[in-house]
């Protein structure tokens, strides 16, 4: 293969001037300039790299329900990072950020169900953590947001005809429990893939 790289760098480009438009009235839009930036050294020049207590601010605004902060908009949900020594930090979705990643997620998924011919029997689809207890946080934004929030409720229709292990088992609150079903259905599946 001896492709140009320069397709996917205009692709590259092109998204985030778009998404530096879409959100250049959110707080930190408009703390970095983000309606004057063109060029993507425009961008590297004007933002700079952080860590999340830097970001942190921002995201205890949204999470008390504040909008407009490090994006335009509502935040859909908050997912929490596994916290090796800190804690588990909170990471906004918005709207836009939940499109762009179902973008790459299904066409990744697409590829491999294509090359594994998945489609030919059941499959098994470990998405969101197990026995997770619903939370929301002060103001009211739900933490971690299932299945249909990363698939949309759409795709999860199409997922929940293929699983060997029906979706609701998501519902299980006990780990232990949710294992052994788990497990009792993948062993009851005759065609997993």
């Amino acid at each position: 293969f001896n492709h140009s790289p320069l397709p996917v760098m205009a692709q590259q480009r092109d998204w985030l001037i778009k998404c530096l438009r879409l959100n250049q009235d959110c707080a930190y839009g408009k703390r970095y300039n983000f309606a004057d930036i063109g060029q993507v050294e425009d961008f590297q020049n004007a933002v700079p790299i952080v860590d999340y207590e830097i970001l942190r601010p921002w995201i205890d605004q949204m999470a008390e329900g504040q909008i407009d902060q490090l994006f335009s908009g509502d935040t859909l949900a908050f997912e929490t990072t596994g916290g090796s020594h800190s804690g588990g930090k909170l990471i906004p979705y918005s709207s836009a950020g939940l499109n762009d990643f179902r973008y790459a997620l299904l066409n990744w998924l697409a590829q491999l169900m294509s090359q594994f011919e998945l489609a030919q029997g059941t499959a098994y689809w470990a998405l969101s953590p197990a026995a997770a207890k619903p939370r929301t946080t002060a103001g009211g934004v739900a933490i971690g947001g299932g299945d249909a929030i990363y698939l949309g409720s759409d795709n999860l229709m199409a997922f929940a005809q293929m699983s060997a292990v029906p979706l609701s088992l998501g519902q299980v609150a006990d780990i232990d429990d949710w294992q052994l079903l788990t497990l009792y259905y993948l062993i009851c599946s005759p065609d997993l893939r």
